[in-house]
């Protein structure tokens, strides 16, 4: 295996608990008062924003090839 593919895998595994936290923490949130459950969705929305941007610039390494880590 690539040392590129060995980091994407690392990371894709890492965004997959991160989202299952991000599910996590929104059902646990069913249970705050009303004002609680609002500051913290705001919170979770933030986490959330952060992973899909992570997504996203995981797809963006992956489509440039392994020159981003010295491999080309």
């Amino acid at each position: 295996m690539h040392l590129k593919d060995a980091y994407k895998k690392k990371a894709e595994a890492e965004l997959e608990l991160a989202q299952a936290k991000l599910v996590e923490l929104r059902a646990k949130s069913k249970n705050f008062g009303a004002e609680a459950h609002l500051n913290y969705a705001k919170h979770l929305d933030d986490f959330e924003h952060a992973i899909t941007n992570a997504k996203h610039k995981l797809h963006e390494l992956g489509e440039a090839g392994g020159r981003c880590l010295g491999e080309a």
